[in-house]
């Protein structure tokens, strides 16, 4: 490997020593998983890993142990460019729009829902010291509202029993408490349409008259231009609210967003540390009840700043790696996205948002954002076609809100094969651990006599390694390791060893 130009991942492989607390079920010591430190990064690397169900906290990289966690965890993403928004996504986009231009707070109660506490929570092995850095205690991963969910309403009604008439002026009947299903639309909502109905019609009777246009021509015209107008919406549309403004309106916020370099520091990230921090500090206080002390700027620095991903320039702007989505409201930094901009996809790590916003449901908004800007980089750079979103939860229903981006997918724990995720929620509902490829496939057996390693500041075979250590047994250590990696990656990372 002397004289190569590549710049190799290297991690430190961190096996877990026993369970630790979940932050989902909250029970002490059922969360397992598996942890490596990232040294250094390849962005190919890291989208490799995260295709075998690997996610980033920080240098510090896990992988929950599917089938011994309590609550286990589901890579899940969304194809990007195929995104379709919901019902309540675009009432979202449109309140947010009402907001900006108009200066409408209304929030109701969707926007209670969409902020409902849905951080999710990554597990570490506990008093780990890497590399003089103490890994918190609580590492969660990126913060988004859940979208509410409501059950479709039917209007229900008592009905009178039939009573026979040699008993009707003796027995006076009685309502029964069975209820009956009736039409979705009450009688009085479909009166209304039709008198729309009618008073349309008589509007293209008195222009066909006036004009001498046929009114079947202006009824056809009529209805092609409603076809026009109830087409799907691009979710770029939906976003834009300044394409919503009428001639001559000035928007009451201007809402500005800024894609900036976390790592490597660039220097439009640098001026704007203290206002993140001071917004995280916020956040943290107010939605997990955190003092501000325990967030210093260290911690800060550690959790979501420092990355061990390689940043790579491209001819495309904005390049790969590391990356703060920031939300600037009338100059006021309102909004964070923590994002990773990897080959194949956007990243999203972590969110924080200023409370006093909640009525803009931010952590939804910023999902849809960040979906709409994999779909600007997909226009570049083809092979930007997801967006991955974490982990999936069902287990846990406050965390079910990211199947609500369509079309979402989920990763299988033991093929590492992508399934649709309407094909999975009936095996999730019958058991919480479930492999979702019905085809089984052979273990691997990585050779791990190939297997790179960094020992002494040089790298080489596992085998040589061994040869020049041979009172060093970790092998069956390498095994699993290997395993969890995959073939793919046993001659990309560097494993460390003393």
């Amino acid at each position: 490997m002397a004289g190569s130009n590549k710049e190799y991942s290297i991690v430190e492989f961190l096996p877990e020593r026993g369970g630790s607390r979940c932050g989902y079920c909250k029970s002490a010591d059922t969360n397992h998983s598996q942890g490596m430190w990232a040294h250094r990064l390849n962005t190919s690397d890291y989208q490799s890993l995260i295709d075998r169900g690997w996610r980033r906290s920080g240098k510090y990289c896990y992988k929950p142990s599917m089938e011994t966690t309590c609550c286990p965890l589901y890579t899940i993403r969304c194809g990007s460019a195929e995104f379709k928004p919901s019902k309540s996504q675009r009432k979202l986009a449109k309140r947010v729009a009402n907001y900006l231009l108009y200066d409408n707070r209304r929030g109701g109660k969707q926007a209670v829902a969409d902020n409902y506490n849905t951080t999710e929570y990554r597990p570490k092995p506990d008093n780990i010291v890497v590399n003089d850095v103490v890994l918190p205690e609580v590492v969660p991963t990126d913060s988004r509202l859940q979208t509410g969910i409501k059950p479709a309403s039917v209007n229900l009604q008592t009905h009178q029993q039939e009573v026979p008439s040699s008993s009707k002026e003796s027995a006076p009947s009685k309502p029964s408490t069975e209820l009956v299903r009736i039409d979705d639309k009450p009688f009085s909502q479909r009166k209304r349409k039709e008198l729309r109905r009618e008073k349309c019609f008589q509007k293209l009777k008195v222009r066909s008259e006036t004009t001498g246009v046929p009114f079947d021509q202006l009824l056809l015209e009529k209805q092609r231009k409603r076809k026009e107008k109830n087409q799907p919406k691009s979710l770029q549309h939906l976003l834009d609210y300044k394409s919503q403004l009428k001639v001559g309106q000035t928007p009451k916020h201007q809402l500005e967003l800024k894609l900036v370099r976390s790592s490597p520091k660039s220097a439009e990230f640098q001026s704007s540390l203290s206002a993140s921090h001071k917004l995280l500090q916020r956040y943290q206080k107010s939605i997990h009840h955190e003092p501000e002390s325990k967030w210093g700027m260290s911690h800060y620095r550690n959790f979501l700043i420092e990355s061990p991903l390689i940043a790579v320039e491209t001819d495309s702007a904005p390049g790969l790696g590391s990356f703060h989505h920031q939300y600037w409201l009338d100059g006021n930094l309102i909004a964070v996205g923590v994002v990773d901009l990897l080959p194949n996809s956007l990243s999203s790590v972590y969110l924080f948002y200023d409370p006093d916003f909640w009525f803009l449901s931010l952590g939804t908004y910023a999902a849809l954002q960040e979906i709409l800007l994999s779909q600007r980089l997909l226009a570049s750079n083809p092979a930007i076609r997801w967006y991955y979103m974490g982990f999936y939860i069902h287990s846990c229903p406050k965390m079910r809100y990211k199947g609500c981006f369509s079309p979402s997918y989920l990763l299988c724990p033991e093929a590492y094969t992508w399934h649709p995720i309407d094909q999975c929620l009936p095996r999730l509902a019958i058991s919480r651990y479930s492999r979702f490829n019905p085809t089984q496939t052979p273990v691997e057996s990585p050779d791990i006599s190939e297997l790179l390693v960094l020992h002494n500041r040089q790298a080489m075979p596992y085998s040589l390694y061994r040869a020049l250590n041979a009172f060093v047994f970790d092998e069956e250590e390498v095994v699993f390791y290997a395993q969890l990696i995959g073939i793919s990656l046993i001659k990309e990372l560097l494993l460390y060893r003393v």
